[in-house]
Parts: structure tokens; C-alpha cells; sequence
């Protein structure tokens, strides 16, 4: 599944199955995992399946370092919230580091390893 952005304003919206597949979908574009990404109207999310999820957003926003609570067990808009601003921030860190390892290949290149050239100006 391709990366979707998160909902990080819930509000008073509902839950749904879309939702579901969007954050494990997310997760799984991230991660490389395989959780369930594929729920239907038909479908109920088991206390396992967001289980797997929580863990995954902890895994992430501890693995990463970053400044973000792991949210309780409780499927609320609070902690839909959270789930999905974590892996918002996780996206967002994976894109600066990627962003910082294409940047790292020119390091050495040209004059940066070098001395300068008579004219340069600091």
C-alpha cells in the first residue's frame, strides 16, 4: 500500500474501516511489516490488531528518539491522534535522514576536500 497522509486533527470524527487501512498501511510502508491493511464495513478491528499497531507506533517513536507520547490501549480521538502524528513524525525522519545520506555522497567532492581556490570568499 502507498504512503496516505495521516489524520492528525480527529475532532469528533468517527472511526472507520479506511482508517484502519490507512494508519496499518502506513505502518507497513514504513516498517515493512504485514499487518491487516485491507479491513472492510464488514470487519472489526480486534484489541490485537490495535495492539500490533501501538506497538509498532512505539517501536518507531522510540526507535527514532522522537518527543511524542505512545498513546494507551483506548481507541479514542486523543489517541488516534497520537498514533497518527507518530507516524507522521517517523515519515518526516525517515525523509530528513534519507535527505541527509544523498547530501553525505557529495561530502568530499569538488573542493570540499580541498583547498580552496585563490579567489573563494568566505
Amino acid at each position: 500500500m502507498a504512503w496516505q497522509e495521516p489524520v492528525t486533527t480527529w475532532g469528533d470524527t468517527y472511526f472507520t474501516h479506511e482508517d484502519m487501512n490507512r494508519i496499518c498501511g502506513n505502518i507497513n510502508y514504513l516498517c515493512g511489516t504485514t499487518l491487516k491493511d485491507d479491513y472492510t464495513t464488514d470487519d472489526i478491528p480486534s484489541r490485537q490488531d490495535w495492539a500490533q499497531v501501538l506497538l509498532n507506533v512505539g517501536n518507531m517513536v522510540n526507535g527514532f528518539n522522537l518527543p511524542l507520547a505512545i498513546p494507551n490501549y483506548d481507541v479514542t480521538p486523543q489517541n488516534l491522534e497520537l498514533v497518527e502524528s507518530g507516524i507522521n513524525e517517523a515519515f518526516k525522519y525517515i525523509q530528513r535522514r534519507s535527505a541527509s545520506a544523498t547530501a553525505r555522497r557529495y561530502v568530499g567532492s569538488g573542493y570540499s576536500a580541498q583547498q580552496p581556490p585563490q579567489n573563494y570568499v568566505r
